[in-house]
């Protein structure tokens, strides 16, 4: 059924919703990286407690 819809009627769906939600999609995507940035950041600096399962690190 999905593919009965020519490709460029789903392209202008996806740049219509695009224009509409881009600046949350955008805000999203940046809060996710500095949330991964942050999150590498720690894995880094406490490798033991993000992978206690396998070297089995402290559980605090």
């Amino acid at each position: 059924m999905m593919a009965e819809i020519p490709a460029w009627v789903m392209y202008i769906a996806i740049f219509i919703f695009a224009a509409f939600y881009g600046k949350y999609v955008i805000y999203a995507i940046v809060s996710f990286f500095k949330f991964l940035k942050d999150d590498i950041e720690e894995m880094i600096s406490n490798p033991r407690y993000y992978f206690k399962d396998f070297f089995g690190g402290p559980n605090d």
